[in-house]
C-alpha cells in the first residue's frame, strides 16, 4: 500500500483475502488483521487504492469489490446483526459483478474513483455512483 505501508493485502483461491500489518511480521505469531471470506471464487487481482489508502479493490472471476478499512461496524448493530456468512460486511462499500473471468483490476490514475478491470470480454471501465464519499 503505497499511502500506508505498513499495510499488505493477499488473495487466495479460496475467495478469502486478507489485509497483513507488516509491523508485525517480526512475531512468531503473525495473524492478518483483517480476513475476509466474501467472495466466492478464487482472488485474482487486488490493488489499493492511490488516492486513500483505506480503500482496496478486490476482483474475483465474478466479481470485483471496494473495501473501506477506516468503516468499523457499529457497536449497537453488532449486538443486533447476525454473525454468519449471509451478513453484509459494514467495509463493502461496491459490488460490480458485471465481470466474466476477471483477471486484472487497476485504479485510473488520473480519473478519480474510475477502475479499471480485464477479463474474458475486453476492458471493462466503471465509476461507482458513491465514488466521492470512498476518496474522502
Amino acid at each position: 500500500n503505497a499511502g500506508a505501508g505498513q499495510f499488505m493485502a493477499s488473495g487466495s483461491d479460496a475467495g478469502v483475502f486478507k489485509v497483513w500489518d507488516l509491523r508485525m511480521v517480526k512475531r512468531a505469531d503473525v495473524t492478518p488483521i483483517s480476513e475476509f471470506n466474501f467472495h466466492q471464487e478464487s482472488i485474482s487481482s487486488i490493488e489499493w487504492c492511490p488516492l486513500n489508502s483505506s480503500l482496496l479493490a478486490v476482483a474475483s472471476s465474478d466479481m470485483v469489490t471496494f473495501w473501506d478499512f477506516s468503516v468499523e461496524r457499529d457497536e449497537e448493530v453488532r449486538e443486533t446483526a447476525p454473525d454468519d456468512d449471509t451478513a453484509v460486511p459494514p467495509q463493502l462499500m461496491f459490488l460490480h459483478q458485471g465481470v466474466e473471468e476477471c483477471k486484472e483490476i487497476h485504479w485510473h490514475t488520473q480519473i478519480p474513483g474510475l477502475m479499471i478491470a480485464t477479463d474474458l470480454n475486453g476492458f471493462q471501465f466503471f465509476k461507482p455512483v458513491n465514488w466521492k464519499s470512498m476518496l474522502q
